[in-house]
């Protein structure tokens, strides 16, 4: 069954195609899975201050498996990350925060996801040089 959450609230930037959906979300779900942890906090805004501006892919992390394969039920949206940090702040505030993750827009070059849980954490992967220190917090 298929998610019919819209995104309310969120100032989205473009539609993103049906077919382009499964691509983008299992393109971060894969920098989940097989990068590494490089930041974790509660506090939403730390996690927006250390990654880059521009425009953000953000999904819902629903997967459901038949058989060995996974299949995306969610919905992806694009949004500017300030727009992203406002919409997730609301969440917050009202109590509402859902599991998502997100990556800036990628020609695939971009490695980074950060992981959105309902619980309140925001978990910040990275794939590839594990030397790199881009995205050390001040």
């Amino acid at each position: 069954m298929k998610s019919k959450y819209e995104f309310s609230g969120l100032k989205k930037e473009e539609p993103v195609e049906t077919g382009n959906r499964e691509d983008i979300f299992f393109y971060m779900l894969d920098i989940l899975e097989n990068g590494n942890l490089k930041f974790s906090t509660e506090n939403f805004s730390e996690i927006f201050d250390i990654i880059p501006d521009g425009k953000y892919w953000i999904a819902q992390n629903i997967v459901s498996r038949k058989g060995k394969k996974k299949l995306f039920l969610g919905r992806v949206v694009c949004a500017l990350k300030r727009d992203i940090a406002e919409f997730i702040e609301n969440l917050v505030k009202v109590e509402d925060l859902r599991n998502f993750i997100l990556s800036p827009v990628f020609a695939c070059d971009s490695k980074i996801t950060v992981l959105v849980s309902d619980e309140g954490l925001f978990l910040l992967y990275k794939k590839g040089d594990s030397k790199d220190t881009f995205f050390q917090p001040a």
